[in-house]
């Protein structure tokens, strides 16, 4: 009999698991007979060259086709959801799924890997990091490769948008020729993340979606949940023999999959109510930690303990190790009587260079060995009371800032210190916990901790839970009550400052504007008296979150605290709210109003400003979040003074717009008789307008210059003096081109400057001033306007002329330069050393930029590979150097073999050891060499001297 169906709803309801690792499609049919249950849809793919089949699902790997193995495969285009550029060139084609996962142990180099972990790594402040964060829009992956053009790499969206594709092509493929109305966009579509995933993480799976096609009936679900309502499905009398009283039953999933842990709490009430009541924080632990841990291990035992592999050769073995645990995971592997625990298993890394007879390098572990490191490192007892470790971290791996403690039990204890009472039952779920001990590890801790038996729920299916949860889900009616209450897994807060306070070192008072627990729909307002907004100008609301207030409510403030609270990035923007106000707004007008916070039916967060006194939804301004990596904190956006009770308030901007003017307005006011109208004056001037020397101007002063000075850029032209003036100022109120709100706004508007060129281009005062304002300005420029910029010095750089010394420093500034370039320019200087001593100090400076392990103002993706720096290094260092450069040459060789931690970036441990050498019988100082022993971040001083002058006040190069 067909079951009763609404045709206002999709036939079909998707659930999809886009994991780290593998990717599922499942489905429920609501035209089916009887209870309709869910299914798991076959994933067409390719297993090798020409071989297409299908399985259930589909690994979390993207291979990059070599030239001419198009024939055999029909790829997907590397970005088939934009126009291409036909200045990039020709389109990679890459393909997903098992056979990009057995390349991926044969040329790691082309393909990417772990790709949804990057989407939680947006580091919106760098968290201490002495690296930009990374922006999920850069075309990163595969992360470290040398064998794929920069051109050609995929951003971490777009990475995850190519496997939502295969999922969503896949469907079509099998549901939509038989009814248009089947098509994927069509249906009921619920995507799952970890509990874990924060609003940005979430904001960038639903960009991904959008550009792999999904429709509008899209919704998240967290993964701990999904894999709950697949157990409630397939096992409900598991639940029902767990629980035959009448006191509630308190129900744990773990879940830890290839990227991510996950710990869930949910209460099940005597009637069968389930609440979910509490989840863990974000934790990058899972099983990519334990392939690391592995590969570490087997490196050890071919090399020795203080030695390390090639990244080349580090990438072989971490696949190695990835299969090596999978292949042990799958048959289930336990130590046992059954078991031989001195089995071994053998990996080997092929040799680098070119020598094809070398011997491959190989290692073996038994089975008591992987066992015991697993164990010990991953699931070790530990007591109820203890906290994983938070040291700094010595080693980051494929550039993800992976958990410092991998020990997943101490974890899971702090998370049970933040949410006492005893646990009844656990759930497992993700790949990772397919083997045996790993589960009776936690169930023993908790057992030990509770002094009471700890019931496993078992289910068959560690690998496709999420997704066929997920379909259960989509598939529910609001009002089915086997529905699990679960809302907002956490609380929010909006950093509110007191009108007068000063202090940028501290965090102000933190709103609460969203409960933990509110539901999709709920909709939370917060009046507070004196709440006021700036508008027309930029301001920043800071954004928290925590899972340690559950009975906050909307409109409560609390102090932030370290470890109680969860940074986001910013809410950033220039408000304008004149429709409400009926007239136009005057920038930096202040007006009251309340916010508004709503969780919608997509289950995401949104913040809004209404005016005082507004009743209209019309009339919200929406707040939005920052999905880049790089805005200022609020410490760093206080002390900065773009915020409503800022020193910019003490800034006279009608005053600095008439001294600006004075020299590039559009009328030349009439002179003081017998005076002479100097452009180079303008900067005198506005020292008496700030009462203090350019050097201490702050960086709202700085930017409150640039208005009236862009409107003047074309009167640069009224003669050489005005603009020698002009370039010199604007290069400096505009330094470093970034690190304030709409300074991409900025960036901009000066670019026309470059569009326009010089009125005096054959005068060598506005040449040498023109490279000078670029390179103050450079780090706010992309990688496409750095590349306009270096082809305009290119036939310079070679000269020895002042115009030519300072078109050096700007290609050394130029750090978004694709390798071939750096390369080019690199061995340019190289040879300029070895033949001449003319210009060293420029040379070495402009050397120590294009060869750093640690760039100022561009990712880890634009960091020269090491094998292309180490020859530079060694040249350097065979060089008879005299005392008048030692320290700057000393300078250059730190910043060149500076040790990251991590392995893609950092120098060979021989050509760094002879480094250290050098720089110890140079006689500079033994802890200049510091930075090549050990990781150590850089200080205001070095960033100071590695930019090239004093940078504004309250601005964070990190």
């Amino acid at each position: 009999m067909a079951l009763d169906h609404d045709h206002s709803e999709p036939r079909y309801a998707i659930g999809i698991d886009l994991g780290t690792t593998n990717c599922a499609l499942a489905f429920v049919d609501r035209l089916a007979s009887g209870d309709p249950k869910s299914e798991v849809l076959s994933l067409p793919q390719y297993m090798a060259p020409g071989v297409l089949g299908s399985a259930q699902t589909l690994p979390s790997f993207l291979y990059f086709l070599a030239m001419g193995e198009e024939k055999s495969f029909e790829p997907q285009r590397t970005r088939p959801w934009e126009e291409r550029n036909s200045q990039v060139g020709p389109e990679s084609l890459i393909v997903p799924g098992i056979h990009a996962r057995t390349r991926a142990r044969e040329t790691p180099g082309r393909v990417v890997i772990s790709a949804k972990s990057w989407l939680a790594s947006v580091d919106s402040n760098n968290g201490g990091s002495e690296t930009p964060g990374v922006d999920a829009e850069q075309a990163i992956l595969p992360w470290g490769s040398s064998e794929i053009a920069t051109s050609e790499k995929l951003s971490p969206i777009d990475a995850s948008a190519h496997f939502l594709l295969a999922l969503k092509q896949a469907w079509d493929s099998q549901k939509a020729k038989f009814e248009n109305s089947y098509r994927f966009e069509n249906q009921d579509v619920v995507v799952t993340v970890p509990a874990s995933f924060d609003e940005v993480a979430q904001r960038l799976t639903i960009e991904a979606a959008r550009r792999a096609g999904f429709g509008t009936r899209l919704r998240l679900l967290e993964e701990p949940q999904a894999a709950f309502y697949r157990f409630l499905e397939s096992e409900r009398e598991q639940l029902t023999k767990a629980h035959p009283g009448n006191s509630p039953l308190r129900l744990l999933v773990c879940d830890m999959g290839g990227g991510t842990t996950d710990f869930s709490l949910f209460e099940i009430q005597s009637n069968n109510a389930i609440e979910r009541i509490a989840v863990s924080d974000h934790l990058l632990l899972g099983g990519d930690n334990i392939d690391l841990a592995l590969a570490r291990a087997l490196e050890s035992k071919m090399l020795g303990p203080d030695q390390r592999l090639s990244s080349g050769q580090w990438g072989f073995l971490v696949q190695a190790a990835r299969a090596l645990k999978e292949d042990l995971c799958s048959s289930e592997f336990t130590m046992t009587e059954n078991v031989d625990p001195t089995n071994s298993f053998r990996v080997a890394v092929p040799p680098e260079g070119a020598n094809l007879f070398a011997a491959a390098m190989t290692a073996e572990m038994n089975l008591q060995e992987i066992f015991s490191l697993v164990t010990q490192g991953f699931f070790p007892d530990c007591e109820r009371n203890e906290s994983p470790t938070k040291r700094r971290q010595g080693l980051r791996e494929i550039g993800l800032p992976y958990a410092v403690d991998t020990a997943v039990t101490r974890h899971l204890a702090a998370f049970l210190q933040g949410n006492p009472g005893p646990v009844d039952s656990v759930l497992f779920v993700g790949g990772s916990f397919t083997p045996t001990p790993f589960r009776q590890a936690i169930l023993g801790n908790l057992e030990r901790w509770q002094g009471k038996p700890v019931r496993e729920l078992r289910q068959n299916e560690y690998d496709l839970a999420v997704a066929r949860g997920a379909a259960v889900f989509a598939s529910l009616k609001k009002e089915d009550k086997r529905q699990i209450r679960a809302g907002y897994s956490h609380s929010v807060y909006l950093e509110v400052r007191e009108a007068k306070s000063r202090d940028a070192t501290q965090y102000g008072k933190l709103l609460c504007v969203l409960p933990q627990g509110a539901e999709p729909g709920s909709r939370f307002g917060v009046a507070l008296p004196h709440l006021k907004v700036v508008l027309e100008k930029a301001v920043q609301f800071q954004v928290f979150t925590s899972h340690n207030h559950p009975a906050d409510r909307p409109g409560q403030t609390r102090s932030w605290s370290e470890e109680g609270f969860h940074q986001l990035a910013p809410l950033q923007t220039t408000v304008t709210l004149s429709p409400s106000l009926n007239r136009p707004a005057e920038r930096g007008e202040k007006i009251a109003v309340a916010l508004e916070a709503e969780i919608n039916e997509l289950g995401m967060l949104q913040v809004f400003l209404l005016p005082a006194g507004a009743d209209s939804d019309s009339q919200r301004f929406e707040l939005q979040f920052n999905l880049r990596a790089g805005a200022m904190n609020s410490r760093e956006f206080a002390e900065s003074g773009e915020t409503s009770n800022s020193q910019e308030e003490t800034i006279d901007v009608e005053k600095i717009t008439e001294i600006v003017n004075r020299y590039f307005g559009k009328k030349i006011p009439d002179a003081v008789p017998g005076a002479k109208i100097i452009p180079s004056n303008v900067v005198r001037e506005l020292e008496e307008a700030f009462a203090a020397p350019r050097e201490e101007w702050s960086l709202p002063q700085l930017r409150a210059v640039w208005k009236p000075l862009n409107a003047g850029m074309s009167r640069r032209s009224r003669s050489l003096s005005h603009e020698v003036a002009w370039l010199s100022l604007a290069g400096y109120v505009l330094r470093p081109g970034y690190g304030a709100p709409l300074d991409t706004v900025r960036v901009e508007e000066v670019w026309k400057a470059f569009d326009q060129g010089l009125f005096f281009p054959k005068e060598a005062r506005a040449k040498v001033q023109w490279w000078i304002m670029w390179r103050r300005v450079t780090g706010g420029l992309s990688a496409e306007r750095q590349e306009k910029i270096y082809r305009s010095l290119q036939s310079t750089v070679q000269a020895r002329s002042f115009e030519a010394s300072e078109n050096l420093l700007l290609a050394g500034s130029l750090e978004r330069l694709g390798p071939e370039r750096k390369k080019e320019l690199g061995t340019l200087l190289i040879k300029r050393l070895q033949t001449s001593k003319v210009g060293i100090e420029n040379i070495v400076w402009t050397l120590s930029r294009v060869g750093a392990r640690v760039l100022l103002s561009a990712g880890p993706e634009f960091v020269l590979s090491p094998h292309e720096v180490e020859p530079w290094l060694s040249a350097i260092i065979a060089i008879d150097w005299k005392s008048p450069h030692l320290e700057r040459v000393a300078a250059c060789v730190v910043q060149l073999g500076r040790l990251t931690g991590e392995r893609a970036l950092d120098i060979s441990p021989e050509v760094r050891s002879a480094a250290l050498d050098w720089l110890k019988n140079s006689k500079v100082g033994s802890e200049v060499g510091a930075p090549l022993r050990e990781v150590i971040l850089l200080d205001a001083e070095e960033r100071k001297a590695r930019f090239g002058e004093v940078l504004p006040a309250g601005l964070e190069l990190a």
